[in-house]
């Protein structure tokens, strides 16, 4: 009951899969972005909100390290926010030197706060390598930034569409359901056939969340908030009995 609520920890439970840390993070930022938009500031002032959300980021990280402020303005992950928001002015068509500077720094607060980040898994015994996570961070921010190139594939509109509609699912799916098929198989070391089976199985039921749970949550949930809207409008205009002498 708590995990559906989402922010489970604040409920003084724990989450039913670990992963799920990030979907406070990802509802923080949509609330900023709401709020931004409804004061119509956004898109309007992109470059000073980046600039500034950034800036008071590293005050923090670099300072006291306050978790009440990290969590209220994603100080630990404002880096790869902003850098998300910067792609998609690049991907509009900007190419101001203002952009790419702004797009240089937020990838380099992502890559600091990455490596920033590594202390609270490494109390728990793990082992990383600083240029090794920086690599992944930077290549992966170079794809997405290659992907937004492409405008067109050679494979069908529907297929792209049920790939992106996988991830999300697969995402959600793979962490303490990985945990515990490595559990049942034992310390062996895997072969070949039980990867690909177990990639299949994973791909399949993620597939099936998405195709039978959240495509038909989606469109209920659209229509619950299309007739609540109509609902709230019909209710704010004036009947036409009271305009009658």
């Amino acid at each position: 009951m708590a995990n559906l609520f989402v922010t489970a920890t604040a409920l003084r439970e724990t989450y039913i899969d670990s992963a799920y840390w990030s979907l406070v993070v990802e509802i923080t930022f949509y609330g900023w972005i709401t709020t931004l938009l409804a004061a119509k500031v956004f898109p309007r002032r992109i470059d000073a909100i980046v600039l500034t959300w950034l800036c008071l980021s590293m005050a923090n990280e670099l300072t006291a390290d306050n978790q009440i402020a990290s969590r209220i303005f994603l100080t630990d992950q404002s880096g790869f926010l902003a850098t998300g928001i910067l792609i998609y002015e690049l991907y509009r068509g900007r190419r101001d030197v203002m952009l790419q500077g702004l797009l240089a720094l937020s990838v380099a607060t992502a890559l600091f706060q990455a490596l920033h980040n590594l202390r609270w898994l490494r109390d728990s015994d793990n082992v990383f390598d600083d240029w090794t996570v920086a690599s992944v961070c930077l290549v992966s921010i170079l794809v997405i930034i290659a992907a937004t190139r492409i405008r067109r594939l050679p494979i069908k509109s529907s297929i792209v569409f049920a790939i992106g509609g996988v991830t999300y699912p697969l995402y959600l799916l793979h962490q303490q359901l990985g945990y515990t098929i490595l559990q049942w198989i034992g310390p062996v070391a895997p072969r070949r056939p039980l990867v690909a089976v177990i990639l299949l199985a994973i791909g399949a039921l993620s597939w099936l969340t998405w195709r039978f749970v959240e495509r038909p949550g989606q469109r209920l949930t659209k229509q619950f908030l299309s007739d609540f809207l109509d609902q709230a409008r019909m209710r704010g205009k004036p009947s036409p009995i009271s305009n009658l002498p």
